[in-house]
C-alpha cells in the first residue's frame, strides 16, 4: 500500500531549477525469498512523484530525440543475464575468465544501470519498451495466462520483414510457458506478449529451443536478424554462480562468432544482466554490459555514459533500420560512442565490410560470366527480372523467359529495393544497412559508384521520364530525388515516419509516401523535377498571350525561360539530353561541377540577351 505523502516550500526568486529526492525505506521482511540476507531488500517503491508551482513558468522547449549514430548490422544477438553486480563480473577472472576476455574485443559499458527489482519489469524494458506496470509478483511464473497487449521488439522486426527468434535453454519444446526444474517461462519475457503467446504457430516458430539455435547458425539466411538467447536458471549466473553463466556464454557466443553469419555477415552481440545483487543498492542497479561485433564496435572501449535497457533497445532498433516502440526508447540514449569512426552507418557511407564480403567499391567489373548471361538475354529479346539478395548482399539477374538467374552482383549491405530506368539501361539498388544506392548498368552489369542518400534506403521509385530517381529513406524519415543523369543525390525532402513505399502518379507529376510507423501517405510534388525549360516555355507563352502583357515583357520572360534553366543540371531539356548522351559514353559530369561552369556562362549571356532586347524596345 502506497503511504501519500506531500511537502511544500518557497522557491527562491533567482531559481532556474529544482531538484526532488526521495530516500526509500521499508519494514518488510523476507520478501526476496525466505533465503534473502538482506530482509525486505528490494520492496520499497515510489510511484506518482510530481513536482507543481504555483506560477507560472515558460513552457519547456519541445523534446528532441537523441540521434541514433548507429551502424547498421544484419545479426544482433542477445544474451541477458541475472542478479550480479557490476563489480561481481566486471575484472572477476577467476569466475568469469571468457565474459571478461571479451572485453579487449569490445566495449564494457561502466555505468550502466536496470531499471527495477525484481527481475521481469528489466526484460520487459528491453523487449516492449517499458514495463508495462507488471506485478512485483513476476506474474507469469504463476498464472502462464497473464500477458500483455502491446507492441513488442518481434513485432518491430517481423513487421521490417526481418526475422527474429528467442532460443531458451532447457525448455521442453517450442512455446514452453511452464515452470520445470531450472527452466522458468519468464527468463524470456516474448511469452509475456499478447500477439506472442495467444498465436500458437506464430509462437511455436519464434520462441524455441536453444537446440535449434545450432541449425540455424548453418547459413546466414536461416540465421534471424535478432535472436534472443535466454541461459535457464542455473546458466543465467543467479542459481548455479557466474562460473556457470560464463561457461554457457563461452559455448554459445563461440558458436554464433564461428557461425557464417558473424563471419561474412555484419553482425552485433550484446551481453547484458536484469538486475544488479542483494547489495543494499550501492550504487542501485549498476550491471555489467559488454558489446561487441564482428565490425563496427571499438576494441577495449570503456563508455562511462550512463545508460539503461531502453538504451539497449534503442540501439538495437538503430542497428536494424527499425522504428521505436515507447517514449522511453525512443528518448533513450543510444550507444552512440562505441562504434568506430570508420563504421557502416545506417546512414550515408559506404559499409565497413569483413574480408569475405565484397563491397561495391572493390567490385569495380561484374562478376565473369554476367555480360555473357545479359547479352545472350537480350540477343534472344528475353525479359530479364533483378532481384535484391538481402543476405549476401547481392544482386540478381534473372531471365524470366528460361527461369535461370546470372551471377550475383555485388551491391551495398543489406539490398532491399530495386528499380530500372524506363529505359532499361540502368538499374539501382536500396542498400538499407549502408544509407546508399548502387547504380548498376543493365547491360553488363557492372555496379557503379554507390550513391550517397539517407537512412536506411527502403524503397525506389523512377519517374516516368527517367530523369530522377525517388528513394524512401526509412531510417531518415526522408526521400531524396537522385538525378540519373549525374546520379547526383538532391535535397532530402522529409515525410512521415519510416517511409517504406514510395509509388510514383502516371503523370509523374508526384510521388505517394508510405509512412509505415505513423500510418499516413506523404504526396510529394515533383513537377519541379519534371517541368524543364521547354514545356515552362509554352506555358509561360500561353500565359503571356491570355494575360496580354506587352511583346517586350513575354520577349523577356521567354529568355529567362529559356536561358536560366541552363544554370542547373535538369533545368534545361538540352542540357538533360547532353548528359544522357555523355553518360553512354562513360563520361560523368556531377551537378556541382555543371553548376560551376553555368555560374561563369549563363550570366553574362543573360545580360547580353535582356540589353539586346532594350535596345530593339527603344
Amino acid at each position: 500500500m502506497l503511504d501519500y505523502r506531500q511537502a511544500a516550500g518557497t522557491v527562491p526568486a533567482d531559481a532556474t531549477r529544482a531538484r526532488v529526492t526521495i530516500t526509500l525505506t521499508t519494514t518488510r521482511t523476507d520478501w526476496n525469498g525466505p533465503d534473502a540476507p538482506q530482509t525486505g531488500y528490494n520492496y520499497a517503491t515510489a510511484a506518482d512523484i510530481s513536482l507543481t508551482l504555483n506560477r507560472p513558468a515558460p513552457a519547456p522547449a519541445p523534446l528532441t530525440p537523441p540521434a541514433a549514430d548507429v551502424p547498421g548490422y544484419q545479426h544482433v544477438f542477445l544474451f541477458y543475464f541475472e542478479n550480479e553486480d557490476y563489480s561481481q563480473v566486471i575484472g572477476n577472472t577467476r569466475q568469469a575468465p571468457y565474459l571478461n576476455s571479451l572485453r579487449g574485443r569490445g566495449a564494457t559499458l561502466t555505468n550502466f544501470y536496470a531499471e527495477e527489482h525484481p527481475s521481469d519489469a528489466n526484460y520487459l524494458a528491453l523487449a516492449g519498451g517499458s514495463a508495462f506496470g507488471v506485478p512485483l509478483t513476476d506474474p507469469e511464473e504463476e498464472n502462464p495466462l497473464y500477458t500483455i497487449d502491446a507492441a513488442n521488439t518481434g513485432d518491430l522486426v517481423t513487421g521490417s520483414g526481418e526475422s527474429w527468434k528467442a532460443y531458451l535453454q532447457s525448455a521442453n519444446g517450442p512455446c514452453d510457458d511452464t515452470v520445470h526444474g531450472y527452466y522458468w517461462n519468464d527468463d524470456q519475457p516474448m511469452m509475456y506478449f499478447q500477439d506472442v503467446r495467444d498465436r500458437p504457430r506464430y509462437c511455436a516458430s519464434h520462441v524455441v529451443p536453444l537446440e535449434e539455435l545450432t541449425g540455424d547458425l548453418a547459413s546466414p539466411a536461416t540465421t534471424p536478424n535478432f535472436a534472443w538467447v535466454a541461459p535457464d536458471d542455473c546458466a543465467d549466473m543467479e542459481g548455479c554462480g557466474i562460473a556457470a553463466g560464463d561457461q554457457f556464454l563461452k559455448t554459445e557466443l563461440t558458436a554464433i562468432m564461428n557461425s557464417p553469419a558473424w563471419r561474412t555477415q555484419r553482425s552485433l552481440a550484446i551481453i547484458t544482466f536484469d538486475e544488479d545483487a542483494q547489495d543494499y543498492q550501492h550504487p542501485a542497479q549498476r550491471v555489467p554490459t559488454i558489446v561487441l561485433a564482428s565490425a563496427g564496435v571499438k576494441a577495449g572501449y570503456q563508455d562511462a555514459a550512463r545508460y539503461t535497457h531502453y538504451s539497449l533497445l534503442r540501439t538495437i532498433e538503430a542497428a536494424l533500420g527499425l522504428g521505436t516502440l515507447t517514449a522511453n526508447d525512443r528518448y533513450a540514449q543510444p550507444l552512440n560512442s562505441i562504434f568506430d569512426s570508420e563504421r557502416a552507418r545506417f546512414s550515408a557511407s559506404q559499409p565497413a565490410v569483413s574480408a569475405s564480403v565484397r563491397s561495391p567499391a572493390a567490385a569495380s567489373v561484374a562478376p565473369p560470366g554476367t555480360a555473357g548471361f545479359l547479352a545472350a538475354a537480350a540477343s534472344a529479346r528475353d525479359p530479364v527480372a533483378w532481384v535484391a539478395n538481402y543476405a549476401s548482399n547481392t544482386v540478381s539477374p534473372v531471365n524470366v523467359t528460361t527461369r535461370k538467374a546470372g551471377p550475383q552482383i555485388p551491391a551495398g549491405a543489406g539490398p532491399r529495393a530495386v528499380a530500372a530506368t524506363p529505359d532499361g539501361k540502368t538499374v539501382y539498388v536500396a542498400d538499407s544497412l549502408a544509407g546508399t544506392v548502387t547504380p548498376i548498368a543493365a547491360r553488363t552489369g557492372k555496379p557503379g559508384k554507390p550513391i550517397p542518400v539517407g537512412a536506411g534506403p527502403w524503397a525506389l521509385a523512377v519517374t516516368p521520364d527517367g530523369t530522377t530517381l525517388y528513394v524512401a529513406n526509412a531510417g531518415s524519415g526522408t526521400v531524396t530525388p537522385v538525378s540519373t543523369a549525374t546520379n547526383e543525390p538532391g535535397a532530402p525532402i522529409a515525410v512521415g515516419d519510416a517511409p517504406r513505399a514510395i509509388a510514383m502518379a502516371p503523370g509523374g507529376t508526384t510521388a505517394y509516401v508510405l509512412n509505415w510507423l505513423s500510418g499516413t501517405v506523404t504526396p510529394v510534388a515533383v513537377a519541379s523535377n519534371l517541368v524543364n525549360n521547354l514545356p515552362m516555355g509554352l506555358m509561360a507563352a500561353t500565359t503571356s498571350q491570355a494575360a496580354q502583357v506587352p511583346a517586350h515583357v513575354t520577349a523577356a520572360i521567354l529568355i529567362g525561360v529559356d536561358l536560366g534553366p541552363n544554370l542547373s543540371v535538369t533545368g534545361s531539356l538540352a542540357t538533360i539530353l547532353w548528359l544522357i548522351a555523355l553518360r553512354r559514353e562513360g563520361e560523368l559530369v556531377a551537378a556541382w561541377q555543371f553548376l560551376k561552369l553555368g555560374l561563369v556562362v549563363m550570366p553574362p549571356a543573360l545580360l547580353l540577351a535582356l540589353l539586346a532586347l532594350s535596345a530593339v524596345s527603344s
